[in-house]
């Protein structure tokens, strides 16, 4: 990973000695996904102690293909006592790494987690989709993504 995301030291010593866990961030596939250098964070009602992190990404794939949606989103969970969830798409499942939909069912689809359209999103067509501290560098993104060959 060449980009320093802002995570703590405590994820960052998990994500180095978990390979599966790892394997699931997205942001560790450069090849496909431009990773935010922004993240949210949130503490879901339901579960008040959860410290939710969202991730936002752009295919670059989807982007130089034209296809939607450009813009996607995992969660990691920070249960405390250093123990994380990764939430995502990716397979194979770990008992640290789950499906984006287990997230959803336990969580709830709510505006915590990263838009006000309060639906549990996780993909999003364009910029305008985004909540609107991510549009600038979205758009930013989108550009620079366009332009390379």
């Amino acid at each position: 990973m060449n980009k320093k995301m802002p995570f703590s030291a405590q994820l960052e010593e998990y994500i180095k000695k978990n390979p599966n866990f790892k394997k699931s961030l997205k942001l560790y596939n450069q090849s496909r996904f431009e990773v935010f250098q922004r993240i949210f964070l949130s503490y879901p009602p339901i579960f008040p102690n959860d410290e939710v992190i969202g991730l936002l990404y752009c295919d670059k794939e989807n982007v130089k293909k034209n296809k939607k949606p450009f813009f996607k989103q995992d969660y990691i969970v920070n249960h405390g006592n250093g123990i994380f969830t990764s939430y995502t798409n990716i397979s194979p499942q770990a008992k640290d790494v789950k499906h984006i939909k287990d997230f959803f069912n336990k969580y709830g689809r709510s505006k915590y987690y990263g838009t006000d359209k309060g639906k549990g999103d996780h993909h999003y067509d364009d910029v305008s989709d985004l909540h609107p501290a991510f549009q600038k560098e979205a758009q930013g993104i989108l550009n620079k993504v366009k332009n390379e060959k």
